[in-house]
């Protein structure tokens, strides 16, 4: 038989190179997978027809260059840095990278700890000093990073340059130019092997607790609580983590799925292999594991308990892997730490994005409730936790019920109307009627009295009429609910209607503000029940939750994220005028 070579047509009269065709084909089919049960090792064989790799990309070794470009752009967003850099050379081998995937690599190489930008990246750079520029530019942490390795001599000029970046992000809602925490968190570590700088590295530290984007590494998660026992943290902000291992946990077992069908270009598809899934998973499991007995060993103790504790408060108890409680046990004496240094104003605004949003009594809630978490000696913290949950109230009457109550006293004909409605019926029915709107929210005085679970009644109603489109006898409760709609969509997640502002977290956990939740941790912890640490935690994590979906600082479309950077910047006009 006639060997056919790799640019000759191919014989099946499709008209393209062999290579791109029956070829490709046949690179693909001569994948050897053994898949073993148990713990043993999984093995992952390429050999194909031409040039040799053994890769554990998911993807086809011969693709147009737009297919590499898409599939690097993922794999960095996705926390695959090491696949960017193999997909990097497959562009080399190709042809030259456009512009985005020299970004991208570039990027990978830091958030890999790489100490000096990899010759491949520089040679495609060579002579392309505005894109370097550019680079440098909009890529500050990674630039900073490199130049921590590489000039040692100007250290004291480059952490002048990240108290710089630091600076300019207060003015930002504290979000850094950067899609992972990792370069945060890298440069933190070095900060407090190299320098006396635990000021940066506790700033970092705090930015990283409250990171915009969804963390997509179990590396970072780990590295992140190493950090926090570096700096002595006090066990509360060690409980942060509940929520960000959470929001990372159920991604990762959606990526999972999404990953067996991966790939698909121009008709061309190739699913990631089993095996190599399975070599990918042992890993995280290995490093999830890791993570999990240094949180139980200098965390806090209850770090498991509390993450069933939130599953079941999301209302996803189902999906717990109950025995995680039991297999991971504190192998050392906990001893608490109380640090002044983790109260102070500007870190809460690094914790919490939306904190500078506030009202100064709304701050002074949060403030409040974790200086009385850090210093409590009683074992009963239902005043922090009712804090919180205070802000919250505060928040909600400012942000939904002030704006709705104005817009119906600027209309009064509507209330009129439904109160003449009202008096028609029977007597009986008559006070009832409509009486959360046309009683309660359409009245000034009561307005202002009204109980978050009044609020989120009048939430739920409003946005059950637009969902369903119905027909709404009352026009005070029609008006709400379209002026609810249109003007404010932050309020959508409490039903679990997504928009184009939506948080992704709200379709993980939807139900975070319910009346069980409000029962538990604002009414019952402001009169009558004791809390202990782990039940106010978990209630403090609800509240975080809600006040980020209340404001969108993270995982937002940049049209909602300049809005708020607007809001700021006038809040901060206001308050020098």
């Amino acid at each position: 038989m006639t060997r056919i070579g790799r640019n000759e047509k191919c014989p099946c009269g499709s008209g393209k190179k062999y290579k791109r065709c029956c070829g490709f084909r046949r690179i693909n089919n001569q994948v050897e997978i053994v898949i073993t049960s148990g713990d043993d090792e999984v093995t992952l064989v390429v050999k194909p027809d031409g040039r040799k790799r053994t890769s554990s990309l998911g993807i086809p070794l011969d693709l147009p260059i737009q297919a590499y470009r898409i599939e690097s752009y993922a794999a960095y967003h996705m926390g695959k840095f090491g696949d960017v850099l193999e997909i990097f050379d497959e562009f080399i081998h190709h042809g030259e990278p456009d512009e985005l995937s020299i970004r991208v690599a570039y990027l990978a190489a830091a958030a890999r700890a790489e100490t000096h930008v990899p010759k491949s990246v520089q040679a495609m750079l060579e002579g392309k000093e505005l894109l370097w520029k550019k680079i440098h530019d909009e890529h500050p942490l990674e630039e900073l990073w490199f130049s921590l390795n590489a000039f040692t001599e100007a250290v004291e000029q480059t952490l002048t340059g990240l108290e710089s970046l630091l600076l300019g992000a207060s003015t930002g809602l504290y979000i850094l130019p950067t899609s992972h925490p990792t370069l945060c968190l890298l440069i933190a570590h070095w900060l407090l092997d190299k320098t006396n700088r635990i000021d940066l590295a506790l700033s970092l530290v705090n930015c990283c607790l409250g990171w915009r984007y969804v963390y997509r590494r179990i590396e970072d998660l780990l590295s992140l609580a190493k950090l926090l026992h570096r700096l002595g943290t006090p066990k509360l902000f060690w409980t942060s983590i509940g929520n960000l291992y959470f929001d990372y946990m159920y991604l990762d077992s959606t990526e999972q799925l999404t990953l067996m069908n991966s790939f698909s270009y121009q008709g061309q598809s190739s699913r990631v292999h089993p095996a190599q899934l399975c070599a990918s998973q042992k890993h995280t499991n290995r490093i999830e594991g890791e993570f999990h007995q240094f949180c139980v060993d200098h965390g806090f103790p209850e770090a498991l308990a509390l993450s069933d504790m939130l599953h079941e408060a999301f209302g996803l108890a189902e999906g717990r892997d109950r025995h995680l409680v039991d297999k991971f046990k504190s192998t050392k004496t906990y001893e608490e730490k109380r640090s002044i240094d983790w109260l102070e104003k500007k870190l809460f605004a690094m914790r919490h994005p939306w904190f500078v949003l506030l009202e100064v009594n709304e701050q002074n809630f949060i403030r409040n409730g974790d200086m009385a978490f850090v210093n409590c000696d009683t074992g009963d913290y239902s005043m922090a936790c009712s804090q919180w949950w205070r802000a919250i109230e505060s928040v909600l009457k400012r942000k939904l019920i002030i704006p709705v109550g104005q817009h119906l006293d600027a209309n009064p004909a509507w209330v009129e109307q439904d109160r003449q409605y009202a008096a028609s019926l029977a007597p009986e029915q008559e006070l009832e009627w409509e009486r959360l709107f046309v009683r309660e929210l359409a009245d000034p005085h009561r307005r202002n009295r009204m109980t978050l679970t009044h609020m989120l009644l009048v939430i739920q109603k409003c946005l059950s009429d637009v969902r369903k489109a119905k027909e709404v006898i009352s026009m005070v409760r029609r008006y709400s609910g379209e002026f609810m709609s249109q003007s404010l969509s932050e309020f959508r997640w409490i039903n679990s209607e997504l928009d184009e502002y939506a948080d992704m977290r709200s379709a993980i956990s939807p139900n975070v503000l319910t009346e069980q939740a409000i029962q538990s941790y604002r009414n019952a912890a402001s009169h009558d029940a004791a809390l202990d640490f782990k039940d106010a935690v978990v209630g403090r994590l609800l509240a975080i939750r809600i006040l980020d979906f209340m404001h969108y600082p993270r995982y937002c479309v940049s049209t909602k994220l300049e809005e708020l950077k607007q809001e700021l910047a006038a809040k901060r006009d206001q308050q020098v005028s």
